[in-house]
């Protein structure tokens, strides 16, 4: 086997995300969902403002409305179908490694810690043995290339934190709002700054537009972390076959 096609398999069946969750996922399905929670949230924010602005409905009026009924369920739609999810993995993964440092609220807020050491060392004791058949010489030539390339790396680093950009914008629209209200402000006026608040607040309509402008630094982070696991995983790997094999000439000189 050559470096690339061991990195490949390490990439592929071997990754952390396969070897530790058995959950099977259907990927249309998600996607399906996706689309029906994006569309169905547009269309109730495009009547919800159509009403709101255009036709000056009073909001205590609206909140009984079709469009405002269809924003809300779908924006509570799209986080119930993450908590299921969510506690479905956590289910899954407690029930294959057994306890890890996360408990099921973590996981729900922030979702499963892929770093966790507990996680980690479960992963390289599969891969310890998904590679007992590699000679030993060919790991530690992949584990060298592999740290050349690290060593000529820099992690990147994303300019603009996005999630604290969205919340100072809602925080900005908030305090306006509140002006607004303070001041006397029209009425027409008030109501589009509520409408704006509502469209910051509804944010997972913007996932898709943030998961695109993100998707070029994700893939340049994602690729120097992918070689940093590597580097670690072909070192416990090549550590834990030194102490086997010490273990084995100790048990033979006994005897």
């Amino acid at each position: 086997m050559k470096l690339h096609e061991h990195y490949s398999s390490f990439l592929g069946e071997d990754n952390i995300y396969k070897n530790i969750s058995t959950i099977k996922r259907n990927t249309t399905f998600d996607l399906v969902v996706l689309i029906l929670i994006v569309v169905t949230m547009g269309i109730g924010v495009y009547f919800f403002t159509e009403d709101t602005v255009k036709n000056k409905t009073p909001l205590s009026e609206t909140y009984y409305r079709w469009h405002f009924i269809l924003m809300v369920s779908s924006f509570v739609f799209c986080y119930g179908f993450i908590f299921y999810e969510r506690v479905r993995l956590f289910k899954n993964i407690k029930q294959k490694v057994g306890k890890f440092k996360q408990n099921m609220l973590e996981v729900i807020l922030f979702g499963i810690d892929w770093d966790s050491k507990i996680l980690k060392y479960y992963w390289f004791e599969k891969l310890h043995a998904s590679n007992r058949e590699l000679e030993t010489w060919k790991l530690e030539f992949f584990k060298i290339q592999n740290d050349k390339d690290l060593a000529t790396s820099t992690a990147p680093k994303f300019p603009i934190n996005l999630s604290e950009v969205i919340s100072i914008v809602v925080i900005l629209v908030s305090v306006l709002n509140f002006i607004s209200f303070a001041v006397g402000a029209e009425e027409g006026r008030q109501q589009k700054l509520i409408v704006l608040q509502t469209f910051l607040l509804v944010s997972p309509i913007f996932f898709p537009i943030i998961m695109f402008i993100r998707n070029s630094f994700n893939e340049k982070k994602n690729n120097y972390k992918n070689m940093q696991n590597y580097s670690l995983a072909l070192g416990y790997v090549l550590d834990k076959r030194r102490i086997e094999n010490g273990s084995q000439q100790e048990n033979l000189s006994e005897e």
